[in-house]
């Protein structure tokens, strides 16, 4: 049970058969406060079980079931009678205000009337919520960042460990040293952010920086990591001190979230430029590259190479 906590999405969630497990399995992994996913998931993958579940309900109704709003009504009783017993281990309060617009008030009727109502003070208001609070999930990575959550920063950090899901603790601390809306992606700006990198360079072995770039128009992430030594310097280590960069791809789709590891390991050019002429960015390898060019630029991962920035983010990661 440990072994899915540490990992849930693709060894629960996902699962081909996930609206076919019992109420009582999903609850006991619901209950655990060691479940590596985000709050607002854990509710997307709820509401998904709970709407597929037998529709042969047991609940007597005396309604014209060919009248639409009968329908919908009866569609929500049943949701509501499937979601219940899962509804107070939910951390509601873990959830973005965005996130809980989008994707929890729509389903009003399901929940209890005093908790939508607390919860609607809590994210309108900042009102204290007056139900029992849980405390929140203590297996993701806190990170201050406009572009990925907490479970993308895991997964990151099992990549640079070269860890896989056996592996229960996880710890590190994101630390943003440059966002572009910040400063209208100002290409001076830019290369101060990368020349105060180049002048405190650091040998530890546990200290390393990671860039991200979230796609416009898309759910599309990219980026790349670099181990303990500068950006501006990667292309003057010998080619088998490399061999944990890599460029990065998180994705996420309209309900559900992956993420696609390189075939960049052992990149021999990477590198930043800070040539005003070249690209701001050039991750390279054999096969590979990631190059941007202001809110512009080109990568191999991407079904089309071409794209634009909607942000950019650079991290420095102390693990």
């Amino acid at each position: 049970m440990e072994t899915i906590c540490i990992d849930p999405e693709p060894l629960l969630f996902e699962l081909e058969n996930f609206q076919t497990l019992e109420k009582d399995i999903i609850l006991e992994f619901i209950k655990r406060d060691d479940l590596a996913i985000e709050e607002i998931d854990i509710w997307k993958y709820l509401v998904k079980w709970a709407t597929e579940q037998d529709t042969n309900s047991s609940i007597i109704t005396d309604v014209d079931m060919t009248d639409s709003h009968y329908q919908e009504e009866f569609e929500f009783t049943l949701l509501k009678k499937n979601i219940e017993p899962f509804i107070p281990y939910i951390r509601f309060c873990e959830m973005t205000r965005d996130e809980f617009y989008y994707h929890v008030m729509p389903y009003e009727k399901i929940l209890p009337e005093n908790l939508y109502e607390s919860l609607i003070g809590y994210f309108m208001a900042n009102l204290k919520v007056r139900d029992v609070i849980l405390r929140p999930r203590n297996e993701l990575i806190s990170i201050d960042s406009a572009i990925i959550k907490g479970k993308h920063a895991r997964i990151i950090i099992r990549w640079i460990e070269g860890i896989n899901a056996l592996t229960k603790e996880l710890f590190a601390e994101f630390t943003c040293i440059y966002r572009a809306t910040d400063c209208k992606f100002d290409y001076e700006k830019f290369i101060k952010v990368l020349d105060a990198i180049y002048s405190t360079s650091s040998s530890s072995s546990s200290s390393s920086k990671v860039l991200f770039i979230k796609v416009k128009n898309t759910y599309k992430i990219i980026g790349g990591y670099i181990g303990s030594h500068n950006f501006r310097d990667i292309y003057l280590l010998p080619k088998e001190h490399r061999n944990k960069d890599f460029i990065l791809c998180l994705g996420s789709e309209k309900d559900s979230n992956f993420h696609i590891r390189c075939n960049v390991w052992r990149p021999y050019t990477q590198r930043f430029n800070n040539n005003n002429i070249g690209p701001w960015i050039n991750f390279q390898s054999e096969v590979d590259h990631l190059k941007l060019h202001g809110q512009k630029g080109t990568c191999s991962v991407l079904n089309d190479r071409n794209f634009i920035a909607d942000e950019i983010e650079i991290f420095h990661i102390d693990r």
